[in-house]
């Protein structure tokens, strides 16, 4: 019969070139589409595992709430004696106290401040004895300052 036409094995490795592109093309779009599937349940797995550890920091922060509640007179007299024991006891072996120990008993003193309003002098006392020796020690800063650090 007749012999091949240039023209039609130009037209058949275009055809072949053109189903070849298309073919990557439609695997490309494929792989995209899982791609921003996948990218989008991972962010609703991060939305949702945010939503989770805010609910349980809100339970956990309730539940301390409560139990602070529920032991406040318990923790006062602890505070108390803390301070009794250390800041406000007799002599002047406090003074010898560790600059770690002199911003725990402020904190201490802190927390009893708008707990314990029968201990008000004693705290007033406390904290203007840490104060003094704080500044003696560190001039440049606040001890509250400090304590906060």
């Amino acid at each position: 019969m007749a012999q091949t036409d240039p023209e039609d094995g130009f037209d058949q490795i275009m055809v072949q070139s053109w189903n070849s592109v298309a073919q990557q093309l439609r695997t490309l779009h494929n792989e995209l589409s899982g791609d921003r599937a996948r990218r989008r349940e991972r962010a609703e797995r991060a939305v949702q595992n945010e939503r989770y550890e805010q609910t349980r920091r809100q339970q956990q922060s309730i539940r301390l709430e409560q139990w602070e509640m529920d032991n406040r007179e318990r923790l006062n007299k602890g505070f108390e004696s803390t301070l009794n024991a250390t800041v406000l006891a007799d002599g002047d072996g406090w003074r010898k106290m560790r600059d770690s120990s002199l911003l725990q008993g402020w904190m201490v003193a802190d927390q009893l401040e708008g707990n314990d309003p029968g201990y008000r002098r004693q705290i007033i006392e406390a904290k203007a004895r840490l104060k003094d020796e704080w500044s003696k020690r560190h001039p440049e800063t606040h001890i509250d300052a400090a304590a906060d650090q």
